[in-house]
């Protein structure tokens, strides 16, 4: 049986996203886009990607959409401040990375309401990862 959210008896956005695998593929796809630096062009957030060790950061990406898709996984890292703390990430900074993830759900060809859904969590990390400039 399909483990369920509260009452409603519906399916966790983690199963709708196609579990583990799937969420895998979209945040690889999404990381690949990422660190082409096509989009994100703030010095900061590219040097601290350039230093970051690939597979440990997509280990914490996979985490932590799975934890805030009702999976199994637990996000270990930093909190969403220090992990972002003086990398002067601007609203735009953070819109483009917002964008580089629906086009890599759209390419995964997730629903739309399955794609509303994990952009507003991620959304909702805004005031934790912006700074004033």
């Amino acid at each position: 049986m399909a483990k369920t959210t509260d009452s409603t008896n519906q399916a966790t956005l983690y199963e709708r996203l196609g579990g583990k695998r799937a969420i895998t593929r979209i945040v690889e796809n999404f990381l690949d886009e990422f660190f082409k630096h096509d989009r994100i062009k703030n010095p900061l957030v590219v040097r601290r990607h350039d230093a970051a060790f690939q597979p440990e950061l997509t280990r914490h990406w996979i985490a932590f959409v799975t934890q805030n898709a009702g999976g199994p996984s637990t996000y270990a890292g930093r909190t969403m401040k220090s992990a972002h703390a003086g990398m002067k990430i601007s609203d735009s900074d953070f819109d483009s990375t917002l964008e580089m993830m629906a086009e890599s759900l759209d390419r995964a060809e997730v629903g739309a309401r399955e794609k509303k859904e994990l952009l507003a969590i991620m959304s909702k990390h805004r005031r934790r990862i912006v700074e004033p400039q």
